[in-house]
């Protein structure tokens, strides 16, 4: 997570990852029920069937630091323990958002940040969004197109180009 102040001339890390990414906890969950790789948008398909709070795993944050190493082991237990495969799904995509709820909620509090634009692969399912929208009214909330949340490294290369003044 990255605060910007300005035009690209201010980044601050408040939070990343860690152990595992969002998206390394919705490919392992997804290829362990047997999507294909990448497994975010099967995943999200199943998970629309899936019933809410049918399997509940949990949303770790420190600060404003995520874990969701302990959800993808959590998530392979109920698997081989015959849960659902689509409220499995589902609570891939719960976790993940509660865990973005927490630190948005901690950030907003600790650095006033009101305004927040998501971008990045995960960040393109419509699960996700309508979970953020619906759990943070009070935060401006914007979304990159999911066509362009394929990869978020670029739009962290371009962050880091500009803030250093780099041409090539």
């Amino acid at each position: 997570m990255l605060l910007v102040q300005g035009q690209l001339e201010k980044l601050q890390t408040l939070g990343g990852s860690l152990d595992l990414h969002a998206g390394q906890f919705v490919d392992r969950v997804g290829v362990r029920l047997g999507l294909p790789f990448p497994a975010g948008p099967q995943l999200e398909l199943l998970a629309k069937e899936g019933r809410r709070g049918g399997v509940i795993f949990p949303a770790p944050a420190r600060g404003c630091d995520l874990s969701f190493g302990g959800p993808e082991s959590q998530a392979a237990r109920a698997i081989e323990q015959g849960a659902k495969r689509e409220d499995v799904a589902l609570a891939v995509f719960t976790a993940i958002g509660r865990g973005l709820v927490k630190v948005l909620q901690k950030a907003g509090s600790q650095h006033g940040i009101a305004s927040v634009l998501f971008v990045g692969g995960v960040t393109a399912n419509g699960i996700i969004r309508s979970y953020l929208e619906e759990k943070l009214p009070g935060f401006d909330l914007h979304f990159a197109s999911p066509r362009y949340c394929a990869d978020n490294a670029a739009g962290v290369a371009v962050a880091a180009r500009e803030a250093c003044g780099c041409t090539e």
